[in-house]
């Protein structure tokens, strides 16, 4: 009787939990995919050479800056 508060508090945490593991896990890594499928096909369109999924990451073109910096 004293803690009735404490339930729906306790609900909106496991719902957020809940929540935010689906968001982490399931949908920032498609949307990753999906922005990395879309790096490609705009790669492909402006013939920049041959397009893998790893030349269009920002980090390998980054790596790739640097070693020729060297």
């Amino acid at each position: 009787r004293q803690a009735q508060f404490l339930v729906p508090m306790a609900v909106s945490v496991a719902f957020g939990l809940l929540f935010g593991t689906f968001i982490l896990l399931l949908i920032l890594p498609a949307g990753l995919l999906v922005l990395n499928r879309v790096r490609m096909v705009w790669a492909g369109f402006t013939g920049s050479g041959p397009v893998t999924p790893e030349s269009v990451e920002p980090a390998v073109k980054e790596l790739k800056d640097a070693l020729v910096e060297l």
